[in-house]
């Protein structure tokens, strides 16, 4: 076996190599971040925003049932409707076959006033594809 000259410099001990890796995964590997609570505009009724808490609180404690049907509440409202219509997506996308999800996720990313909807509907959206195998 023939070693690049350059790469005799890089050449660990198999131990040290080891430990290395380990290194190098404990520093990349750092708590996943997870995604932007998306406020309601700042003229959102008290009971409105008090409900889209409550919901988001309980999409992230797992509850994603409860947390569907308090979205659903408030889908038709005009300030947090389209902040349901994007967490109704990723319940549907958690819950269900992923087709659906995508196409309801794409809709709104094709469809919402706010850029940082636009942009997490996207994303999510291009992840339902992809386990809906759309991809390619």
């Amino acid at each position: 076996m023939r070693v690049i000259p350059a790469m005799r410099t890089l050449a660990l001990p198999p131990a040290r190599a080891c430990w290395f890796a380990l290194l190098l995964l404990a520093i990349g590997c750092g708590p996943r971040p997870r995604p932007p609570v998306l406020a309601p505009p700042d003229d959102t009724s008290d009971e409105a925003r008090a409900a889209y808490r409550v919901a988001v609180e309980t999409f992230d404690a797992g509850e994603l049932p409860t947390a569907r049907a308090t979205f659903e509440s408030l889908r038709d409202d005009d300030r947090v409707g389209v902040l349901a219509q994007l967490y109704l997506g990723r319940i549907a996308l958690a819950l269900g076959p992923p087709g659906p999800a995508a196409d309801a996720l794409a809709s709104l990313a094709e469809t919402a006033d706010e850029p940082t909807v636009r942009a997490e509907a996207a994303h999510y959206a291009g992840l339902a594809a992809a386990m809906a195998d759309r991809c390619g």
